[in-house]
């Protein structure tokens, strides 16, 4: 629940202090960026994997047809299995605040601590996706190159992948590509599309392909500035393994004769691509 649902929350229940509530909630701290939105999960298949277990991304197997005249002999295909073994890491996030910054303070500082740690493990898991879609997108398919993103470049990064009879599902994007789309293409798609770029200033799908956009500055900058993705659904893509999805364990430094207080968010993950053929890239 955000902060703003809370506080409604927290109004409605109790109507004589509603004002009061919702006065001392004016006091929040200016926020310097907007809250970080994750989408390398939007893109792999999540699995959960129980204690003990191995991840594996099995591959896809290939099998033969023959036409025989007569009665000839067939020849069957023979089967192997394949798999992809990613190896498992930890997303951590630590945050200590000290005890008078929090007395201090005319809002939940440490209530903030932890969404924005939150919103740190994503950026952690979205820039693992990022550097295995570079990978993955130089290995089989050509990168694209261009100059202004266009229509005609959507259509020969999403020809990178649906040449090997694949579906490509989604582009992801730099916020700074996003101006050349509100600049140059107002006049390439439809009516719906073009309205959306007047009242919202960004396009929700292309090519019947949705587009992600990520936007920020320096470390926060997931994909950067001139490159573009396009990638098929989860299933025809990769994989995400958690064996400890995002735990929250809030401490003290007491024992280190310290007064503050932190939290640690942390998860336990793997992830891999199985299929190259599934990821394209172009570049400015």
């Amino acid at each position: 629940m955000c902060s703003s649902d809370r506080i409604l929350t927290a109004a409605s229940k109790n109507s004589s202090e509603g004002l009061k509530i919702i006065g001392a909630a004016m006091n929040e701290a200016v926020y310097k960026i907007v809250d970080y939105a994750s989408w390398g999960r939007k893109i792999l298949d999540v699995q959960t994997v129980a204690q003990g277990d191995q991840f594996r991304i099995p591959k896809d197997v290939d099998v033969i047809g023959w036409i025989v005249a007569g009665d000839g002999q067939v020849y069957p295909s023979q089967l192997y299995t394949k798999y992809i073994f990613p190896g498992m890491f930890k997303n951590v996030a630590f945050v200590e605040i000290d005890i008078m910054d929090v007395l201090a303070a005319n809002w939940d500082i440490f209530d903030r601590g932890i969404d924005r740690a939150a919103q740190q493990i994503m950026r952690g898991e979205d820039v693992r996706v990022r550097q295995l879609l570079t990978a993955s997108a130089q290995t089989v398919n050509d990168i694209v190159t261009y100059a202004t993103l266009n229509l005609g470049v959507f259509e020969d990064v999403r020809y990178q992948i649906e040449r090997w009879r694949l579906t490509a599902d989604k582009f992801i994007i730099s916020r700074h590509e996003l101006s050349d789309i509100v600049k140059t293409m107002s006049q390439q798609v439809d009516f719906v599309t073009q309205r959306e770029l007047i009242l919202a200033g960004y396009i929700g799908t292309v090519l019947n392909m949705q587009i992600i956009t990520s936007a920020g500055i320096g470390v926060e900058e997931v994909v950067p500035a001139g490159n573009v993705f396009a990638t098929t659904e989860g299933k025809y893509l990769g994989r995400l393994g958690e064996w400890q999805s995002l735990q929250t364990e809030e401490y003290n430094t007491l024992v280190k004769q310290e007064l503050k207080k932190g939290v640690a968010q942390s998860e336990v993950i793997a992830m891999g691509i199985g299929n190259s053929r599934a990821v394209a890239m172009g570049t400015k």
